[in-house]
């Protein structure tokens, strides 16, 4: 019951956002109805997985009433590991071809031999919206850009790759992946701590533990909080982590004019300079201008 009243309001409200900030951005785009119809696709999947996992939870609570937050933390860590990082170490996605001979194939080659990242050639994905990656785990990557990419300047090609690389060098996709799964496994112990308190504070006053039925509701409340810590943990280390990729793309591309090139090419349309409130609770990437500051300052500390 809980799931089947969470996941449509979730589902309302992405759509409402995301519609709305395309009114926002211009003229055109999806209608609302477009937008309600793509988000309430996830509504199911949430309800069945609410259906399946609560039961033999709620069983593990009353049955390893001091062991099972770890046994259910460690398995959503692992799972979040699982879906997170192992596709893209393992490349996972279409086939792709060899990319197609000249300036920026060549550029990008370069690029790899000089960074040592352990690529064998560049490969070209034909899908409009999709840009470039840098993939691969286990002693390995693979480089691959999109039509955008491959019809655009060089330079921009090896500012951006060379962003790209500097998160597959530094594992940021694998860190990333085992923070989310820290702090979930940390909001499971909170609620073998909290969940039965705050149940018997909003009302339930005969809960004994979190495994009660009736601690549903405050266990989800420490879920969601969990969940939310979770993205805000997230956000906070890839902010530092496209700090650290601007800084490898400017020292191995050297492009510091391409590389702002590409900032503004893919600037998402939130605020160029926001607080550090705003910034910290909304932004996955430093704020455009603090981003253009910094490759001005590489460009004009080495002779630009």
């Amino acid at each position: 019951m809980l799931a089947l009243v969470l996941a449509p309001l979730k589902a309302a409200i992405d759509a409402v956002t995301d519609w709305r900030g395309e009114q926002i951005l211009g003229p055109g785009g999806a209608s609302l109805g477009s937008h309600f119809a793509q988000a309430a696709a996830g509504i199911a999947p949430a309800v069945l997985c609410a259906a399946l996992l609560a039961p033999p939870v709620l069983w593990l609570m009353r049955r390893l009433p001091r062991t099972w937050p770890l046994l259910v933390g460690s398995l959503i860590a692992g799972l979040i590991v699982a879906a997170v990082w192992l596709p893209y170490a393992l490349s996972a996605g279409p086939p792709l071809t060899p990319a197609p001979p000249g300036p920026v194939r060549d550029g990008l080659v370069r690029l790899i031999a000089e960074t040592g990242v352990p690529a064998h050639g560049v490969f070209f994905s034909a899908d409009p919206a999709f840009d470039a990656d840098v993939t691969g785990g286990f002693g390995q990557a693979k480089v691959s850009v999109g039509p955008m990419i491959a019809a655009g300047p060089p330079a921009e090609a090896r500012a951006f790759i060379g962003h790209i690389m500097g998160h597959y060098v530094h594992n940021d996709i694998l860190i990333v992946s085992l923070v989310l799964g820290a702090v979930m496994l940390l909001g499971v112990l909170v609620v073998s701590w909290l969940a039965a308190p705050l149940a018997r504070r909003i009302g339930a006053a005969g809960v004994a533990g979190p495994g009660d039925p009736e601690a549903l509701p405050a266990a989800a409340i420490l879920v969601m909080l969990a969940m939310a810590a979770a993205g805000l943990a997230e956000a906070g280390y890839l902010r530092w982590a496209n700090v650290r990729a601007d800084a490898y793309s400017l020292d191995h591309a050297r492009e510091p004019g391409a590389l702002i090139s590409v900032i503004e090419r893919e600037w998402n349309h939130q605020s160029l300079d926001p607080s550090a409130l705003e910034e910290a609770l909304f932004y996955t990437h430093p704020a455009m201008a603090g981003r253009i500051r910094h490759a001005l300052a590489w460009k004009a500390a080495h002779g630009g």
